[in-house]
């Protein structure tokens, strides 16, 4: 009976060991949820998406931090709708990417931050930790969708000065909403064909010297010289735009650039500040909007700029100006605010300005 009564307890013993395991397997093995079925990554999500395994309106849970070691690609499938949030506590989707972290090829979208339903908590972060930089390293990318959104979203980069958080790429009805974008070279860019673009109750850089951007906040458009529409139709929006900080780069920083292609929009109630260039020859913009120097071809514009305020813009060796606009038609001032601030610790700055408009082109 003892010898029975042993032997029971073992078997039991090591049938709880067992189920231990095959918890802790599962666990381990189920970071991301679809239903009643269980990924470790997003990509393998996604591969399951794409090959058609789910359909209809399709919500993707974070269950636990995923590592990416491939590309995210979400480019086929047959589905209504899909979200995809956290889910139990805050998560992460991170990955050391030498290239983009995530890509979403197919409308109707959204990556929803936030633990609560119609929540504004942001819960998840997506972060492209790579730092080799033989390509851009990109958090997300979103192309040729519709109907897609960003919100209550963590979304950085390994370091200030790599990559950028957010590129739009031939977008439409696209709205980035509640994120905090940060640690990048980048926050957000949009360009090529995308309309209708919604930026707003953001905060793009960060008050924390290890977490700003060093060269663009929200950048609209293309540097470019060559004419072509790149965003038709937008609006950026009580944001916090701020920390756009370059020591080390030969290029202006800009809180938001509105560049060649960026028409028919309206920027306002948004906050820019601590826009500043340590850099030699680096000039500092809160606002820079046009100059597509080809002024052979006209440039519609038809922006609206409102109720913003601007401040603690500097560039130690280049000009520093609070709203700058040229070669550009109909465009819209109201109710700005920019707060002028004389830097003392710095040796030379060749021009302060508040708002300067040089060759506006009218009808």
């Amino acid at each position: 009976m003892r010898l029975a009564s042993i032997l029971n307890k073992q078997k039991n013993f090591f049938g709880l060991c067992l189920l231990a395991y095959c918890l802790l397997n599962f666990v381990a093995h189920s970071q991301v949820q679809i239903g009643s079925s269980t990924y470790s990554t997003l990509k393998a999500a996604f591969d399951a998406v794409n090959a058609g395994t789910h359909t209809g309106n399709i919500t993707i849970l974070i269950t636990g931090n995923t590592t990416e070691t491939q590309t995210a690609v979400l480019s086929a499938g047959n589905f209504t709708s899909l979200t995809i949030r956290p889910s139990g506590s805050s998560r992460t989707i991170s990955g050391n990417i030498d290239g983009n972290l995530i890509e979403i090829y197919k409308s109707n979208v959204t990556i929803d931050g936030s633990l609560t339903v119609g929540g504004t908590s942001r819960d998840l972060s997506i972060a492209n930790e790579n730092s080799t930089v033989t390509y851009v390293p990109i958090s997300v990318v979103f192309a040729y969708d519709t109907n897609c959104t960003i919100k209550n979203t963590n979304i950085y980069n390994r370091e200030t000065g790599t990559g950028m958080g957010v590129r739009l790429y031939n977008v439409t009805n696209f709205t980035i909403q509640n994120c905090a974008i940060y640690k990048s070279d980048i926050g957000i860019v949009a360009e090529t064909n995308s309309k209708n673009v919604t930026i707003t109750k953001s905060i793009i850089g960060s008050t924390t010297s290890t977490d700003k951007i060093r060269n663009r906040g929200i950048q609209l458009g293309l540097a470019s010289a060559t004419w072509a529409i790149h965003v038709d139709g937008f609006t950026i929006s009580e944001c916090i735009i701020t920390g756009i900080n370059n020591s080390n780069l030969a290029a202006s920083v800009m809180g938001i650039g509105l560049l060649t292609g960026a028409v028919n929009g309206r920027v306002t109630r948004n906050q820019i500040y601590d826009i500043k260039s340590t850099f030699s020859t680096a000039s500092a913009f809160g606002m820079y909007i046009g100059f597509n120097t080809n002024n052979t071809i006209s440039n519609p514009g038809n922006i609206v700029v409102d109720n913003n305020f601007v401040s603690d813009f500097y560039s130690q060796g280049g000009n520093s100006l609070g709203i700058v606009a040229g070669y550009i038609e109909n465009m819209y001032f109201y109710h700005n605010t920019i707060l002028l601030t004389e830097q003392v610790i710095l040796l030379q700055q060749v021009g302060v300005f508040g708002l300067i408009l040089m060759v506006l082109q009218s009808e």
